[in-house]
């Protein structure tokens, strides 16, 4: 009960975009109960992302699911404040196209253990920290996508 009510307060699903890690970090909560999801939606995504051979998850989009307008909106305001998050936080030491061709390598394994791209993320730069569940999280890896298909 507790998971629905938390669940409720967020956006209904094609108005916002999420990493398919984060989505299934979110459907093993709901559908488990677990308090800490990562290590099976690690598993989950890796499944996944070994399904679609070196193309990068892409927030907003799924290979063989429709597209919608609501959806393709929402991805492109995510790209832009991923753009604008990228360049406050990150462009003095990266740049996106050569961090946006690392992509396909996510998840990846690290000490025996799936690490995501958003667990990266969470560990890996300026203060404050972005948490690997959040809309900040997901608006870098929107933009690293978008800079990754120039």
């Amino acid at each position: 009960m507790t998971s629905r009510a938390s669940s409720s307060s967020l956006p209904p699903p094609d108005a916002r975009v999420m990493t398919l890690f984060q989505a299934n970090a979110e459907a093993v909560t709901r559908h488990y109960g677990v308090r800490d999801p990562r290590r099976a939606a690690a598993a989950i995504t890796a499944y996944l992302a070994a399904q679609g051979a070196e193309d990068p998850l892409s927030p907003g989009k799924s290979a063989g699911q429709p597209v919608f307008p609501e959806r393709l909106r929402a991805l492109a305001a995510s790209v832009e404040r991923g753009r604008t998050l990228w360049a406050r936080r990150c462009d003095a030491c990266h740049r996106p196209g050569d961090m946006g061709r690392t992509l396909s390598v996510y998840p990846r394994v690290v000490s025996g253990r799936v690490e995501s791209l958003e667990e990266f993320i969470e560990r890996h730069g300026a203060e404050p920290r972005l948490p690997w569940n959040s809309q900040a999280t997901t608006d870098v890896i929107a933009y690293l996508t978008e800079e990754c298909r120039r």
